[in-house]
Order: C-alpha cells, then sequence, then structure tokens
C-alpha cells in the first residue's frame, strides 16, 4: 500500500523523484495540435481500416530478401527505444520502426529509419542508427530528440525539420553522477521519457530526472522506485540486459527489458501485467522478415 501510494503522490507532484515521469507529455499541452502524431510514417491515417495490421509490411523491400531472424521487433537486436507521440507509439529495432495506435488499435506502416529520416546529418561522421544504434528517443512538445551513444539530434515532429545536434555530455552538462556514473556512461543511455515537467533518463539500474522547468536533477536507483515489480523470467525490468524501452499511455506505463514486458498503473502503482512480447504483439506485421 505504501508503495502504490508514493508513485501515485509522485505522479502528480512536480517531478522530484521518478515515478514524476511515468508517464508522457500531456496530451492537453497547448502545442499538441502542431504535432503530427503519425511521423515518421506521414501515410499512416487514423482511420483503422485503412490500416491492415495483419499484412502491413511497411518498406520491407522484396519478399525474395526476407530475413526470417528480422521480422518483428523483439528479433535482431531487440527494441532499443520507443516514443509516444499523443495516441502513437514508435517502437524501433537496430534500423527498422513500427508503429502502433492506441486510439485505432491497429499497426501502423513501419520501414526503415535511413528512410523516414533521410534528411538527418551525421553527427562525430555517424547518423543515429548507425554504430551503437538508436538507444533513446522522446517526445517534448513538437520535439523528437534521438541518442545514439554520447550524441544527440533534434527534429520537429511536425515540420519534420532537423534542429540541434551535438553530444549528450554537453545537453546534459549539469546533470550530477549516480553512484559514479553519468547518464550517458556505460552501459549509455538505454531509455528516457517525459512526464508534466520532467524527464527521466535510465541507464543500467539508476535514473535521473531533470526538471525540464528550472533544470534541477534528482536522482536514484530503480529497485527502489519500481520495488513491487514482479520478476519475469527470474528477472526484474533492471536486471539482465537492463530496460530497453519505456512509455505512458493514459495512466498505464509499459517497460520493455529484452523480449520481456512489465505494465503498471502509474495512479495506484499496481503491477497489471507481464509476460513476453511475441505474445502480446503477436500480430505485428513483418519488416524485413517472411513473416
Amino acid at each position: 500500500m505504501k508503495r502504490a501510494l508514493l508513485l501515485t503522490c509522485l505522479a502528480l507532484l512536480p517531478c522530484s523523484q521518478l515515478a514524476c515521469a511515468n508517464g508522457l507529455a500531456s496530451t492537453d499541452d497547448a502545442d499538441a495540435g502542431a504535432i503530427d502524431p503519425h511521423w515518421p510514417d506521414a501515410s499512416i491515417t487514423n482511420d483503422a481500416g485503412a490500416i491492415d495490421a495483419a499484412t502491413s509490411g511497411g518498406d520491407g523491400g522484396d519478399a525474395g530478401d526476407c530475413k526470417a531472424d528480422l521480422a518483428e521487433p523483439w528479433s535482431g537486436s531487440g527494441v532499443t527505444s520507443a516514443w509516444m507521440n499523443q495516441s502513437v507509439l514508435t517502437i524501433v529495432s537496430g534500423d527498422r520502426y513500427w508503429t502502433y495506435d492506441y486510439g485505432t488499435g491497429a499497426w501502423g506502416v513501419g520501414g526503415h529509419l535511413e528512410t523516414s529520416w533521410a534528411g538527418v546529418l551525421p553527427v562525430d561522421g555517424l547518423l543515429p542508427w548507425q554504430d551503437v544504434g538508436v538507444h533513446a528517443t522522446y517526445v517534448v512538445g513538437t520535439t523528437l530528440t534521438i541518442v545514439s551513444g554520447d550524441r544527440y539530434w533534434t527534429v520537429d515532429t511536425g515540420t519534420h525539420v532537423w534542429g540541434a545536434t551535438g553530444h549528450i555530455a554537453t545537453l546534459w552538462s549539469s546533470a550530477p553522477r549516480n553512484g559514479g556514473f553519468l547518464p550517458w556512461n556505460a552501459p549509455n543511455v538505454q531509455t528516457a521519457y517525459p512526464y508534466q515537467s520532467g524527464l527521466t533518463i535510465i541507464s543500467a539500474d539508476r535514473y535521473w530526472v531533470q526538471n525540464l522547468t528550472n533544470g534541477t536533477w534528482t536522482t536514484g536507483a530503480l529497485e527502489s522506485a519500481w520495488a513491487g515489480a514482479p520478476k519475469v523470467d527470474s528477472d526484474s525490468p533492471w536486471e539482465s540486459s537492463g530496460v530497453s524501452a519505456s512509455w505512458v499511455y493514459q495512466t498505464t506505463q509499459t517497460i520493455l527489458s529484452g523480449d520481456r514486458y512489465w505494465i503498471v498503473n502509474v495512479t495506484n502503482g499496481t503491477w497489471t501485467d507481464t509476460g513476453h512480447l511475441e505474445t502480446v504483439w503477436a500480430t505485428v506485421p513483418a519488416v524485413d522478415g517472411c513473416k
């Protein structure tokens, strides 16, 4: 009960602890109307009838080039990042992406980041999906920030115009150490997501919360913040390979680690579901796969 009350209170208060970031930017934001929720793929519509979630393959290419081990988000390198933009979830794995609209309950068109992000410029000679790949993605207002290693890119989700780029050490220069580590130290930023006035950043079993209004930071350990999390395959979300992605839709936060997922209600701290992605995402369309 104390854990549920703590998570509830922190979700409602200004961002002073991790649970304050157990969500996404408010959908009643004044700028929400300027966001294109279906970017990176402008062909997605809110008409569920226009999307065949069972057969849509995006720009997956010729069937003769399919790769049986790269059909779904949890295959290959697994889910490496995800972000919410209004009701649309975008999932990234390697250089591939998938979209799912919570509003219609349908999978959208998937494809390749090099096509969707064709206008991006390199940082240190690298594009976001190259080298170590995309580690984290999050939307604040109309700006999508993409993190890869110690580098970042920004792009406007409405106009699709690329903005500032650089290094995380500069962007988060005031971030304090947590257990001797900064967010971009090994194993790098593993996920980041906004809620109200805060941005939560996760690396290994540590978290940072940046107050986006006044720039102050708080830090802590996931095993404390998520103390009630049940184990899946004998692991908590921060164990084994660590948290690979997290997002919140309405009052529900989803946490991924490898091919496993956890769901927690952010208003009362109740863990409501756990399992494996191949079960809950059974109808996901293939990208680069023979499915």
